[in-house]
């Protein structure tokens, strides 16, 4: 049986999504092309076919972000950037407009020893909106990292700008070492991954045909991300589609304390408009 597909279609557009991972995979408004970049059916069919992450659209992380902090080599228990966006999810609503999947768990993972439920909330109106809300059913506080990792079209990676760090401190995503702020808008001539925790939201990626705003509260991360042409060869995509994507992210990178009972949000905002 091949990947599950659901769909929310009304007068602003249609919206994919899969039950696995709770990954939304397509925003088509209406008239307009994808505003999410989109792999091969093949990939994501193999993807699934061994219980890996869907590489395309709006994949989770969840409960962590990255490596897992204490368990970074225990891939069965403690996989990179969490076990949710490789989970089955339940979908408890289901409209044209909107869509809400839960995925619970019961504390027995070693990698997240807690009780907690995960809820995402899907909204087609005049622009996207997720929303990724943790509730605490545990004893105890933990923390959480979590991100929103959308993976946008861009027609050319060479001529797209993002629009709202300028001059903003920021850090390689993986090694965690300082980069230098840049001043003005931030274009792209290599492998790029770049945490930013004080973005000016919403950001504007911009291309020729195009300009997509994305949105978060304040307070909300964002990362910046292209492989270019050397990582994308190695990773699970066509190797040229570096050139057609580009990574802008909202999520919490440092751990958010969720007391026992409370809840934890992030959320995100796509919207596309002419320039």
């Amino acid at each position: 049986m091949g990947l599950p597909l659901l769909h929310l279609q009304n007068a602003y557009g249609q919206v994919t999504f899969s039950p696995y991972g709770a990954t939304v995979l397509s925003y088509i408004p209406t008239g307009h092309s994808d505003v999410l970049w989109q792999t091969t059916e093949g990939f994501l069919q193999a993807a699934y076919a061994a219980g890996k992450p869907l590489r395309a659209g709006i994949p989770l992380c969840w409960p962590w972000f990255g490596k897992h902090p204490a368990l970074p080599d225990m891939p069965s228990h403690a996989p990179s950037h969490g076990f949710a966006r490789i989970s089955p999810w339940q979908v408890v609503s289901h409209t044209a407009a909107a869509a809400t999947l839960t995925l619970s768990t019961d504390g027995t993972n070693p990698a997240f020893p807690y009780r907690a439920t995960a809820r995402l909330e899907i909204l087609l109106h005049d622009k996207l909106t997720v929303t990724l809300t943790t509730t605490s059913a545990a004893a105890q506080p933990f923390s959480l990292t979590a991100a929103l990792h959308s993976y946008l079209a861009v027609d050319d990676i060479a001529t797209t700008h993002v629009y709202g760090l300028a001059g903003q401190a920021r850090q390689h995503v993986s090694s965690g070492a300082p980069l230098p702020p840049h001043v003005g808008p931030l274009g792209f001539t290599a492998e790029t991954e770049a945490l930013y925790l004080n973005p000016h939201w919403p950001l504007r990626v911009k291309n020729a045909a195009r300009t997509i705003h994305i949105n978060a509260p304040a307070g909300t991360h964002a990362v910046i991300w292209n492989p270019w042409a050397a990582k994308a060869a190695s990773l699970d995509m066509p190797p040229a589609s570096y050139q057609n994507m580009l990574c802008a992210e909202a999520l919490h990178a440092t751990p958010q304390v969720v007391l026992p009972g409370a809840q934890h949000t992030l959320s995100t905002a796509l919207a596309l408009a002419h320039p």
